[in-house]
């Protein structure tokens, strides 16, 4: 007797002009009753996702959806009797509400880590989460005042994601860390250290593992409220930091860099294939500008991963 194929379901992510994200409420008498997901549904016989999608909103929502776009990077872990296809929609007419009594709220970034979610919706979180810019240290060259002066500025711009990545600091570590994680707070952005969980206690807002230190480790090394990124450099190291239950990764390098002459460049096509691969959501790194996060969004990353670009 043959396994039974997965059940198609689409899902739609939709965000106001503000950011904020429409999730609902599933009845109680469905599996998972109480809980909130992203709106969507079952993919009938004979239907596109597309059209699925269209009717699913129709019927849940009550809305026309307009433009539609398949995020195929955007990977979850459902059921095996289920199989997830996410999908942007840019915009739609009508006003939405619970149109089989569901409950129906439009939820800040903020919000949506505190709500319990569906199991299979929660590896999506971080891609509506996470910035599209991950800045990366540059004190040694630039003294820690020009630095920080930088980093200011940065942070005034609209930067969220800092990682402090120093050799130097390491005698004074959790300090400077602190230091950095008291400039970003103001702002709403939070501050990782390159290094090992035991180095982190309080003073920052999460890690930064090297592909080294990821290999050394058999599980998350910290707790759900902080953030942990990880150097990758191949699917291997994708693979293994998605199994750690890593919150993102950093896949290098996109281009050839000075710093690592000897590594073959991925191009964007190389990165795109490994990117799309994974549920984790992945910076681009290695050769990247500011004005590259829309390159970089065609092939399926977060954004982009920046050192001297920013504070150069």
């Amino acid at each position: 007797m043959g396994l039974t194929a997965p059940k198609p379901v689409v899902v739609g992510i939709i965000q106001d002009p503000t950011g904020r994200v429409l999730v609902a409420r599933r009845p109680p008498t469905k599996v998972g009753g109480g809980l909130w997901e992203f709106p969507g549904g079952k993919v009938g016989g004979g239907e596109s996702e597309e059209a699925a999608l269209r009717r699913e909103l129709d019927e849940e929502l009550g809305i026309t959806a307009g433009q539609c776009e398949s995020l195929p990077h955007f990977r979850a872990d459902p059921p095996p009797s289920v199989s997830l296809s996410f999908w942007r929609v840019h915009d739609y007419w009508g006003v939405p509400y619970g149109r089989e009594g569901q409950d129906v709220r439009w939820c800040t970034l903020d919000d949506l880590a505190t709500l319990p979610f569906l199991p299979a919706d929660l590896p999506i979180l971080p891609r509506l989460t996470l910035p599209s810019l991950y800045l990366i240290s540059d004190v040694e060259r630039l003294g820690e005042e020009v630095f920080e002066e930088r980093l200011q500025a940065a942070l005034k711009r609209g930067a969220r994601l800092i990682q402090l990545r120093e050799p130097w600091v390491c005698a004074r570590l959790c300090a400077y860390a602190a230091r950095l994680k008291d400039l970003c707070a103001p702002y709403g952005a939070r501050c990782l250290v390159n290094g090992g969980p035991q180095e982190v206690g309080t003073c920052a807002d999460g890690i930064h593992l090297s592909s080294a230190r990821l290999w050394q480790l058999s599980e998350r090394p910290l707790s759900r409220d902080r953030l942990i990124g990880a150097s990758c450099h191949n699917e291997r190291d994708l693979q293994k930091a998605a199994e750690l239950g890593c919150d993102f990764a950093v896949l290098s390098p996109v281009r050839q860099t000075q710093s690592h002459p000897e590594r073959e460049p991925l191009g964007w096509s190389g990165f795109a294939e490994l990117a799309v691969s994974t549920w984790l959501p992945v910076y681009a790194l290695g050769g990247m500008k500011e004005q590259d996060c829309r390159e970089a969004n065609q092939a399926f990353a977060q954004g982009v991963a920046l050192r001297g670009a920013v504070f150069g």
